[in-house]
């Protein structure tokens, strides 16, 4: 499982191996589109190029909220993203855009990064980003009753 603190401190994501993943896809990605004819660039590749980037957005977006369940959605959408990214890269591979031995390096850096993501969400959610915060005493039983 991934570290989120180093030494009792918060260690941003852009430091843990997930992201580290998910960010040589993304780089990866933009390298293989430049080289694709126009066709499948303003086709397929901006698709997939915007779904990489957005991947690494989100990691940093969800780590900058101050909420646990705020930056789970993030966490959410960026684990969405990874999975449609996987799906535009098989598709890269069977329309001969991307060859098969490339295609499946970065489909196995994404199934290990989004394994790292899976954990990582697991724990924070683990840390009660679901819980209800104040007690059921909070407010008198009769507070409306003094106005009718």
């Amino acid at each position: 499982m991934e570290k989120a603190t180093s030494a009792g401190k918060h260690l941003p994501i852009e430091q843990m191996e997930l992201f580290l993943l998910f960010d040589g896809v993304s780089n990866w990605c933009w390298g293989q589109v430049s080289s694709w004819p126009l066709i499948a660039q303003k086709s397929m590749g901006d698709q997939l190029i915007r779904l990489a980037d957005s991947i690494c957005a989100n990691l940093v977006e969800g780590d900058g909220r101050y909420g646990v369940a705020e930056g789970l959605r993030f966490l959410f959408i960026a684990r969405a993203s990874a999975r449609e990214t996987r799906f535009w890269i098989g598709k890269s591979v069977s329309r001969l855009l991307i060859s098969e031995v490339e295609g499946e390096a970065a489909l196995a850096s994404l199934r290990k990064a989004t394994a790292l993501l899976n954990n990582l969400i697991r724990y924070r959610n683990d840390r009660g980003a679901f819980e209800v915060k104040e007690t059921l005493s909070a407010y008198p039983v009769d507070v409306f009753s003094e106005a009718i």
